[in-house]
């Protein structure tokens, strides 16, 4: 039982350190367009419109393909 004992704790360290490399990756992300104390930061504002764009001409597109169909 010891070596599987080891197995499953390394697998386990390991799964640990990618969960904790992604949410330390999620958060470095996060503080470029979201700030606790200002709120949303120039850049996170600019995304939101891009996003906002996006879905509008996604729309367009999608009601001209019916259109011509």
């Amino acid at each position: 039982m010891g070596i599987v004992s080891e197995i499953i704790s390394a697998v386990g360290e390991w799964i640990t350190g990618i969960f904790g490399w992604l949410v330390s990756a999620v958060q470095g992300v996060v503080a470029i367009f979201y700030d606790s104390t200002e709120g949303l930061t120039i850049v996170g504002v600019l995304l939101l419109f891009g996003l906002a764009m996006t879905l509008v001409f996604f729309a367009f597109r999608f009601i001209r393909g019916l259109i011509r169909k």
